[in-house]
């Protein structure tokens, strides 16, 4: 899924008399527009409006590199993890204040302890054997999808098939 994307480094107009304005990031997803301040400061002689970048200053251009990096990586796991893309929630993910999602083999390994927990006759014999088998694949299947974990409402028909496709060739080698 391509959305409209683009970053803009910019000045802002400082809020007291006599301040270095600071360099601000705007991030634009489909038209709509977040920015957030990257923490460094200039006389406005010192920034080149073409370039969005210092005139002199190769650590603090290269800062702003690495902040816009940072920020296309986010958008291009979004991308990868068909998640929502916006700008507020790259802002969010970047700055850390994104909320914190439970994760897939955290939850399958949680559910297990407390099957584990439950009276021998509330499951069948063999229902918590079966879970750690499936918890087992998962954690072999994840990172082939190149991430640590993935999200549980990531957890999504493209990635069931990719799943079962895993097992099928899996078991195939196996034999």
């Amino acid at each position: 899924m391509k959305d409209s994307f683009s970053l803009k480094f910019y000045l802002s107009t400082p809020k007291v008399v006599g301040a270095s304005p600071i360099v601000y990031l705007r991030i634009i997803v489909d038209r709509q527009k977040t920015e957030l301040s990257t923490k460094l400061s200039t006389a406005p002689e010192n920034w080149d409006e073409k370039s969005h970048r210092f005139k002199k200053g190769k650590s603090e251009n290269a800062k702003l590199d690495a902040i816009a990096s940072d920020i296309r990586r986010i958008r291009d796991k979004l991308d990868f993890l068909e998640r929502t893309i916006s700008a507020k929630i790259i802002r969010d993910i970047y700055t850390g204040s994104a909320k914190t999602q439970r994760q897939l083999l955290e939850y399958f390994k949680e559910h297990i302890e407390w099957m584990e927990q439950l009276p021998k006759e509330e499951i069948a014999k063999g229902t918590v054997a079966n879970y750690r088998a499936t918890f087992n694949h998962l954690q072999k299947f994840i990172p082939t999808q190149k991430v640590k974990d993935i999200a549980l409402d990531q957890v999504n028909y493209k990635l069931l098939a990719n799943f079962d496709t895993y097992l099928i060739s899996s078991i195939r080698a196996f034999l």
